[in-house]
Parts: structure tokens; sequence; C-alpha cells
């Protein structure tokens, strides 16, 4: 047993040693392998195997010397290594594509197809995020609240979107202080796992549902 523990103790520190730098963070691509999934399933064994506070500490004194970018390598270089390096910068679109949930549909042509699907995870209280694509902003919003769900989707003018609410039933989703099945502009589509799926129009929404 203490021969397995040790394996996959060993396992999790290669994997940790693995990318740029030694850093957990990568390219959206990578992130959608298997074992990508470390990256937020092992955040404690990270703090118990490494210095984290050391890595938070360089991040808050590069902000202390005017970088307000991600810079491709430690070290400040006039001219050989970029001060805006958006491999880095992957983090971001995965705040907006999945905590937010915003992303073109598979058959979009310049986002004029949306797919809006926010992760309502455990430990957060609210998320606020928007994407200014050639279209128009798109804003996904949501927050929980006195064990109820509030979401403030935006889409914009000549798009549609499908629309996933956390919901089992969509007797349980109100739009705008009424029946989800009264507000104009949406239209049921279908229960996916536990989500309701709506059609929507350009225009804004406000959904709320209880936990």
């Amino acid at each position: 047993m203490w021969t397995l523990l040790n394996q996959i103790q060993q396992m999790c520190r290669r994997t940790f040693r693995a990318n740029l730098f030694s850093v957990q963070s990568d390219c959206p691509h990578r992130e959608r392998f298997g074992y990508g999934g470390d990256i937020v399933a092992t955040s404690e064994a990270l703090m118990m195997n490494f210095d984290m506070a050391g890595f938070y500490a360089k991040t808050a004194n590069d902000w202390a010397d005017g970088a307000t970018t991600l810079w491709e390598h430690w070290a400040f270089n006039a001219n050989t290594y970029t001060h805006n390096h958006p491999m880095f910068g992957s983090v971001s679109q995965w705040f907006i594509q999945w905590l937010g949930g915003i992303q073109p549909d598979p058959d979009a042509v310049g986002f004029d197809r949306i797919v809006i699907r926010p992760q309502t995870v455990t430990g957060l209280t609210w998320v606020r995020s928007s994407y200014d694509s050639v279209r128009g902003r798109i804003v996904s919003h949501w927050r929980r609240e006195n064990g109820r769900l509030y979401f403030e989707i935006h889409v914009p003018a000549n798009t549609t979107a499908r629309i996933f609410l956390p919901a089992q039933s969509r007797d349980l989703i109100r739009e705008g202080g009424k029946p989800v099945g009264e507000a104009a502009g949406i239209a049921f589509v279908r229960v996916d796992g536990e989500s309701c799926v709506y059609a929507a129009g350009s225009g804004e929404y406000q959904f709320e549902m209880p936990e």
C-alpha cells in the first residue's frame, strides 16, 4: 500500500514539474487532456509540496514593479522575451468560458450563435464575466444569495444563444420576476442532465431559481 501511495505522490510531483517553468498554467487545448484536471483537483497538493507563498509573492512583486501583463519570463528583459505572453493568459479564457460559461456555438460564424453555460461551482458566491465579440458584448453574471441563484445575461443584436440553467425543472425558473414560460424572446428546448436549455434571441435576461 505504501509503495502505491508513494508512486501516486511521485506522479503528482512529476506532473506539476512537467509544465512551463513548473508553473500550473498552459494552453487551452492541452488543458482539455485528462491530466489537465489536476490543476484544479490538486491545488491543495500544490501547496503541500511546493512554496506557493513564494510564487504568489513573486506575482505581487511584479505588479509592484509595474507589470500589468503576464511576462514570458520571470525576469524583465528589454529585447528578448515578450511582456504580454498570451499562452500564460489562457487562465483568463478559462474563467470566461467555464465559470461565466460564454462560448461560441460549435457551428457559429463570428459568434452569431452563442452558448452560455455558467458553472455555479461550490465555494463561489458570484461570477461576473463578459466578452466583446465582433457582434457586440456578451454578458454572463451569476450570484447565489439566500439559497437562490440569480443570472444576468445579455445576448447582443443579430445573434442567438442557447442558455443552460442549472435546474431540473423549468417550473422552478423565473425570468424578470415571472414564470419563464411567460417571458418573451426565449423558448424551452430540452432538459440536459441537470440543466434546462433555452433558445434566446437578442436581449437582456434576468433568471432566478432555487439552488
